[in-house]
């Protein structure tokens, strides 16, 4: 888990987290995994399909989940609304910061991807930094940098091993939520609330 957080905890210091998270050794995650499902599927290079051009918003889980803030794009029969689910990832990690491997339903695959919710903006090495940061890929779109998911194999192929994801070509999305509390978040107690 270090090996992709470790640059994180200085940052995480600048930005106001708990000191007593920054200053403990251990460091646990919880890892899930969804199968068969439709992954985060639409758009990827360009974040500005949150806001939308594209009529169908549920075409655009990709951007709606990493971009999209208090979107409503769910009807009557789906679960959840507002994006309000997807800020417990956030939540349940002391340091903000959830890491994801999806694979698109009939769509794209092997779409890694991270990001960061910082307490509030913050100063490091003399410059300013938002609020919300992206472990990704970049490409330029005009004057825009777009974060787009990493493709390197090396790295996804390292991703997987480091935290042995189960998941292989099938749809859905494995989820890595690292610096979790594990006094919280124990197995017994997972198990108790999906019942």
């Amino acid at each position: 888990l270090e090996k992709y957080t470790l640059n994180l905890r200085p940052r995480l210091k600048a930005a106001g987290h708990d000191e007593d998270f920054l200053n403990k050794t251990k460091s646990i995650a919880l890892v899930l995994e969804e199968f068969e499902t439709s992954g985060l599927n639409g758009e990827t290079d360009d974040s500005r399909y949150s806001d939308g051009p594209d009529k169908d918003s549920l075409t655009q889980r990709w951007n709606n989940f990493w971009h999209g803030e208090a979107k409503e794009i769910k009807g009557g029969k789906d679960l959840g609304r507002r994006g309000m689910g997807k800020i417990t990832y956030h939540l349940a990690s002391s340091s903000s910061t959830i890491m994801a491997l999806s694979n698109q339903d009939g769509g794209k695959q092997n779409l890694l991807f991270g990001k960061c919710i910082f307490r509030k903006t913050y100063s490091f090495k003399t410059e300013y930094f938002n609020r919300h940061s992206f472990w990704c890929d970049t490409k330029k779109i005009g004057d825009d940098i777009q974060p787009i998911p990493i493709s390197d194999p090396l790295i996804i192929n390292d991703f997987i091993k480091d935290f042995q994801l189960k998941r292989k070509d099938e749809s859905g999305t494995s989820w890595v939520i690292p610096h979790i509390d594990e006094n919280k978040f124990t197995k017994s107690k997972i198990i108790k609330a999906i019942v």
